[in-house]
């Protein structure tokens, strides 16, 4: 997703639980995986060229790595691996065609957000389920300001620029994928926030920038 989708996603999700500096951290960080060395060198980051089970391995890193700085007294870089998570877990479906597998499961029916499920095991074992390949160049040509349209037709289906759901100009599913990143995002956030109260109630506090770090 486009930055500005990651940001809105994020602050959505979590505005109400953290405190103003540790979101800011967490978008900050969030924000940092778009990087130009994270867009041609990490592709586990978002998903990219099916690297589906390389994006899970790291998602659940991160999970990890938020524990062990917060144990640590690590707090801001707590914050940083929640922004890393979650900016993986909201481009899974924006890079992938989990969203089009989902309304297909539908069987015609009117999709409902309430109905969706952002991690249906029917959907990641379906051996149709795929994230977006990266065609160079003419892929990174098309996240240049107009330049999507007149590079899609000369690019395969399963290009990022024929596949992604990064902004409202990618078409009518970006909306699915954008209510499954905010699920994913809150989802990610509540079951990290049970484990931390399962250790200490007061590292939560910490976690949620509500002590001095």
């Amino acid at each position: 997703m486009i930055a500005f989708y990651h940001k809105k996603i994020t602050c959505e999700a979590l505005s109400s639980f953290f405190s103003e500096r540790a979101l800011h951290n967490i978008v900050k960080a969030n924000l940092r995986q778009d990087s130009i060395i994270g867009q041609l060198f990490h592709n586990e980051y978002h998903f990219d060229n099916n690297k589906i089970s390389e994006g899970i391995t790291y998602i659940q890193q991160q999970k990890i790595m938020v524990l062990d700085f917060l144990t640590s007294g690590s707090i801001k870089k707590s914050w940083h691996a929640l922004g890393r998570l979650v900016h993986s877990a909201q481009d899974f479906y924006a890079h992938s065609n989990y969203i089009s597998l989902w309304i297909d499961s539908l069987d015609k029916k009117i999709p409902q957000i309430e109905d969706l499920s952002t991690l249906d095991p029917k959907i990641i074992k379906n051996p149709n389920f795929h994230s977006h390949i990266a065609y160079f160049p003419l892929d990174f040509i098309g996240l240049l300001p107009g330049m999507a349209k007149r590079v899609k037709v000369h690019l395969p289906l399963d290009s990022h620029a024929n596949m992604n759901l990064d902004s409202p100009e990618s078409g009518e599913n970006f909306h699915w994928a954008y209510h499954a990143a905010l699920k994913r995002t809150i989802q990610e956030f509540s079951n990290l926030k049970d484990t931390i109260v399962n250790k200490n109630i007061d590292l939560l506090q910490m976690f949620l920038g509500k002590k001095n770090d």
